[in-house]
């Protein structure tokens, strides 16, 4: 039985600053808000939009958001360190428009397997 994955664009809200980020990830469960329901990490969260994939290709979708990330320079975009999933924040400077298109044209690599044949 196959497993799935949501990977998900959302808005989320810092309980402290209030500050909302922008981020890309991946979520075991089916409607990604359940993701951001602990209210010590996240005050509230809006998912822009999302998908639903085999767990094997939800790390490599989200790969493909990695040049809009801030990744390892997350202390400069002043992202508190208790932050979950701060290395997948994007940065400020993308656009709501640029991610939804990117996830509009994904490129989806697959292996071959008997079944296919």
């Amino acid at each position: 039985m196959k497993e799935y994955q949501t990977v998900y664009f959302a808005h989320v809200q810092e309980p402290e600053s209030l500050v909302w980020r922008k981020k890309i990830g991946h979520s075991k469960f089916e409607i990604a808000t359940k993701r951001f329901s602990d209210g010590r990490l996240y005050k509230d969260a809006k998912i822009i939009h999302s998908i639903r994939v085999e767990e094997g290709f939800a790390k490599m979708i989200e790969w493909q958001f990695s040049d809009l990330m801030v990744g390892k320079k997350w202390k400069e975009y002043e992202i508190p360190t208790w932050f979950m999933g701060k290395s997948e924040v994007l940065k400020p400077e993308v656009t709501d428009e640029e991610v939804i298109d990117r996830f509009n044209n994904l490129v989806m690599y697959t292996q071959p397997t008997l079944e296919d044949f």
